[in-house]
C-alpha cells in the first residue's frame, strides 16, 4: 500500500490503517497470500485485494472489479 494512496493530511491515518493490518497480512503471507489496499482513482474508494503470492493473482477483491460490460 503505497502511503500517497492513503494518505489523510498528516500521514496518521496511514500509520494506523498499517499498524492495524499488519497482523492478518503476517498471518497470510503464512499462506502465501498478500492484502493489498488501494485506493480506486476513478471512485475514490478503497479497494482490497488478496494477492496469491506464488502466482500473483488476485484472488478476492473487495469491491469487485467490474468490467467495461457493467459485470
Amino acid at each position: 500500500m503505497a502511503d500517497t494512496d492513503m494518505a489523510d493530511g498528516d500521514g496518521t491515518g496511514v500509520m494506523r490503517v498499517r499498524m492495524a493490518v499488519a497482523p492478518l497480512d503476517s498471518f497470510m503471507r503464512g499462506v502465501s497470500r498478500r492484502l493489498e489496499l488501494r485506493r480506486d482513482p476513478a471512485t475514490g474508494a478503497i479497494v482490497a485485494a488478496v494477492r496469491d503470492l506464488t502466482t500473483g493473482h488476485i484472488v478476492r477483491q473487495m469491491p469487485p472489479a467490474t468490467t467495461d460490460h457493467g459485470e
